[in-house]
């Protein structure tokens, strides 16, 4: 899944979901590149969300 849309009250900081794309699947090894095709969308919304973070492409400088 790519989160295209971050709902909630930016104000205050408070999330109340994510919304994006679904990416097609694939059988390309974990952090190689790999196709961007759109699959379908998605919507989730919840009372408290907790975003977590490990890096992006096993590169934790990038999510500074």
């Amino acid at each position: 899944m790519r989160p295209s849309t971050w709902s909630g009250t930016p104000e205050i900081i408070r999330l109340g979901g994510v919304r994006g794309d679904m990416l097609a699947p694939s059988d390309v090894e974990r952090g190689q590149k790999s196709s961007r095709d759109i699959a379908g969308d998605f919507e989730l919304k919840a009372q408290a969300v907790i975003v977590a973070s490990g890096g992006i492409g096993a590169n934790p400088e990038l999510v500074r």
